[in-house]
C-alpha cells in the first residue's frame, strides 16, 4: 500500500456557497465537516486539537441547531467573530464538538462581519481543513472572498423558481471560477434530471438527496450533526463519496493527506457504509 505524505502546512480551505437562500449550504457544510472529522482509522486517542474546523461567516445557523449552549453552560464558548472585532488572535480558538472545531456565530451576540474581518477569518483560522459556510454572504463580498479558497462548492436548489432566481449568480460565479464543484441539493423523484443538467450546462454535478424531514428534526432535537445519524448515513453514502472524489481532483491529491497522521485514506467512508439488506 502506498504511503501518503502529509500536505504542506498551509490549510485547505473549502468554501461552501449557496446559489440561493435556503439552497442548503449550511447542511452540506456540516455533512462534509462531520465526515472529514471521522476519517480516522480506528485511532482511539483523540487529537489534542481538532484538524477540521467548521466556520460560519455571515449567517448564524449551527449554534442553536446543535444546541451549543448546552455543552458550554459551564465553560465559555469562544466567539471567533467577537475575537475578530477585538483584534484578538484566533489561530488557537477551539470549541470542540464531535471532533470538529466549531467556530460559529452566536445569534444576536456576534458582531457584524466586515470586509477586513472576513479576510482575516479566511486567512487566520485554525485547522488543517477549514470548511467555510458562506450562507448569507452578499455578492459584494462573495466574489473577492471566493478567490481565497482552495476548493469552492456551489450549492443549488433544483426547484425551478429557485434556479431562475439564482441564474445570474450561478452563471457569473462559474464564469469567474470555472473549477467550482456544483452540488445539487434536495434531489428527489420530482426533479427532471435531464432538464436540470441542460440548464446547468455541466457534465459533472454531485447530487445530494432530499433527506426526510424526520431526520432533520431528529438531529436538532438530539442536538446532533445530521450526518452522524444512522438514518442519514446510507442516504448520503453515494453523494458524499462522489463529493470527496471531486475535492481530491481539485486538489490533485487526496484531501485525507491534510488530516494525517490521524486518518488513513482507505477509511474514508467507513461511517457512511450502506446498511446491510
Amino acid at each position: 500500500m502506498e504511503t501518503l505524505e502529509p500536505m504542506a502546512t498551509a490549510p485547505v480551505r473549502i468554501l461552501v456557497i449557496p446559489a440561493s437562500a435556503g439552497a442548503g449550504a449550511s447542511f452540506l457544510s456540516q455533512v462534509l465537516a462531520w465526515q472529514l472529522a471521522h476519517l480516522q482509522s480506528g485511532e482511539k486517542k483523540p487529537a489534542p486539537r481538532p484538524a477540521v474546523s467548521l466556520i460560519e461567516t455571515a449567517d448564524a445557523c449551527f449554534f442553536r441547531a446543535l444546541g451549543m449552549e448546552q455543552p458550554y453552560l459551564e465553560r465559555r464558548f469562544s466567539d471567533v467573530h467577537l475575537a475578530l472585532e477585538k483584534g484578538s488572535p484566533i489561530r488557537d480558538l477551539v470549541n470542540e464538538r464531535d471532533g470538529i472545531n466549531c467556530l460559529f456565530r452566536i445569534p444576536a451576540k456576534s458582531p457584524e462581519l466586515t470586509v477586513p474581518r472576513l479576510f482575516r477569518l479566511l486567512n487566520s483560522s485554525p485547522g488543517s481543513v477549514q470548511i467555510f459556510d458562506f450562507s448569507g454572504l452578499d455578492n459584494e463580498l462573495l466574489s473577492d472572498a471566493a478567490a481565497e479558497g482552495e476548493v469552492r462548492i456551489l450549492v443549488i436548489d433544483p426547484l425551478p423558481s429557485s434556479l431562475l432566481a439564482a441564474c445570474d449568480r450561478i452563471s457569473s460565479f462559474l464564469l469567474r471560477f470555472p473549477d467550482t464543484i456544483l452540488v445539487v441539493n434536495k434531489m428527489n423523484p420530482g426533479v427532471h434530471k435531464r432538464q436540470l443538467s441542460s440548464f446547468l450546462d455541466r457534465k459533472t454535478c454531485c447530487y445530494v438527496p432530499y433527506l426526510p424531514p424526520e431526520v432533520i428534526y431528529k438531529a436538532q432535537y438530539c442536538r446532533l450533526f445530521a450526518a452522524s445519524l444512522q438514518d442519514a448515513r446510507p442516504l448520503l453514502f453515494k453523494s458524499v463519496s462522489q463529493l470527496l472524489s471531486l475535492i481530491d481532483e481539485r486538489l490533485q491529491q487526496p484531501l485525507s493527506r491534510a488530516l494525517l497522521p490521524s486518518c488513513e485514506p482507505s477509511s474514508g467512508l467507513s461511517h457512511f457504509k450502506k446498511k446491510k439488506q
